[in-house]
């Protein structure tokens, strides 16, 4: 069960990282420098990404505290 939160995790991690990826490429274009609603999608996927990382903590604790 364990190792099903831990590849849960890392594929929404993956993808958090991906799109924050992505927003950050998009920043880097001069027309997209500065753009404030981009920093704040950024914001975003990095709360999603220490969002992410409780709830693994989460979940292995709660396993734990199932088994005898």
């Amino acid at each position: 069960m364990i190792v099903v939160a831990v590849f849960a995790f890392l594929v929404a991690e993956a993808v958090t990282f991906y799109a924050y990826s992505l927003l950050w490429l998009a920043e880097g274009q001069p027309q997209r420098h500065g753009d404030p609603a981009l920093k704040a999608l950024a914001w975003v996927c990095i709360g999603a990404a220490l969002a992410w990382f409780v709830a693994l903590l989460y979940s292995v604790a709660q396993i734990y505290r199932r088994l005898p």
